[in-house]
């Protein structure tokens, strides 16, 4: 079934206005809710075709805290999520400025940029992501090979998440980059990942299905 961003939205702005009840724990911690107002003041008044509107959607970091912390069990970043989808969807968004970001993450994925390292026998896979990898080359090769010394199989993939489509409402193109990844790994026996950036770990944990996934640091921790 086609993925249906107003609709979702709909649904989502009618949860938030019906079960906040603007306690206020969400906004204490957050400067954007507290420049904005309550998610049920922002979903009582929101209108797609306002570009007001629309821009804030984008100003939240999808960070999750106003989740976290609501007694009510509400998720109101997913809101502004599927603002940014809605708005996509319409042809009124990402907005320009995104360039810089989904340029970064069209190199990421580019086949001058991505290399998948799969040792006969792999099930494991070091996943550092782009960031980390253009970054620190060095203690990404370092801890490759203290996985190496523990996990003499494991195999290395230099690839993006594609979080950037993601978080700015691309779910088409997110799920195309996403998936095609996934399908990869799993055809060659890939059943676990192990990532070194907090964003690759949120993306893989919300959308590997079956692939198990950890971080570089709970793997040095056990």
């Amino acid at each position: 079934m086609r993925y249906n961003p107003g609709k979702k939205l709909m649904n989502v702005l009618q949860q938030v206005q019906k079960g906040c009840v603007e306690c206020g724990l969400c906004q204490k911690e957050c400067r954007f809710l507290q420049q904005y107002g309550s998610p049920k003041q922002i979903a009582d008044g929101f209108d797609l075709l306002n570009d007001a509107h629309r821009s804030m959607a984008y100003a939240c970091s999808l960070c999750h805290l106003c989740t976290a912390v609501c007694p009510k069990g509400l998720d109101p970043a997913a809101m502004f999520l599927e603002m940014r989808r809605a708005a996509v969807e319409k042809g009124l968004g990402p907005y320009p400025q995104h360039k810089g970001i989904l340029d970064y993450e069209l190199r990421g994925i580019s086949k001058r940029y991505t290399w998948y390292g799969l040792p006969a026998g792999c099930e494991t896979v070091f996943f550092p992501g782009c960031t980390f990898t253009g970054t620190r080359p060095e203690t990404t090769l370092a801890f490759y090979r203290y996985l190496k010394r523990h996990i003499p199989s494991v195999g290395i993939v230099l690839d993006c998440c594609a979080k950037p489509s993601h978080d700015l409402g691309l779910q088409e193109h997110f799920q195309d980059v996403f998936n095609e990844m996934k399908g990869f790994l799993i055809e060659n026996g890939v059943k676990k990942v192990i990532v070194a950036c907090p964003n690759c770990h949120q993306t893989f944990k919300k959308n590997a299905g079956d692939i198990a996934v950890s971080s570089a640091y709970e793997f040095m921790a056990d």
